[in-house]
């Protein structure tokens, strides 16, 4: 899979959602701070480890809306799309919290 589309999709639930968190009033409870780091994010897409199954659920329509917005305004929908699908696999793999940002794996709490 292609780094900058794979950063991108990591950015989008760090930094993108964070931010659209905090400007609707609404404060992460990591306060920004990323759940896992680039490479921790790469792997476990990579090989597709279910994370929490508990947080594993189907592509929020808010996710595709934004997909579109910044396929539109850039006009690479390939690049989009391989955002779009990566980002779809670490909401399936319970990657992301209920503030459509990165969660910590359940093991970090132990």
């Amino acid at each position: 899979m292609e780094n900058k589309a794979m950063f991108a999709a990591y950015s989008r639930l760090t930094v993108v959602n964070h931010f659209k968190n905090l400007r609707a009033g609404n404060r992460s409870p990591r306060s920004g701070t990323a759940a896992m780091d680039f490479h921790e994010f790469m792997d476990a897409i990579e090989k597709r480890t279910v994370v929490s199954a508990e947080r594993s659920r189907s592509l929020p329509a808010s996710e595709v809306l934004q997909s579109a917005i910044n396929a539109r305004y850039t006009g690479d929908y390939r690049f989009e799309r391989q955002v779009l699908g990566i980002v779809e696999t670490a909401y399936t793999l319970g990657l992301v919290g209920p503030d459509g940002t990165l969660a910590p794996p359940r093991s970090r709490y132990a």
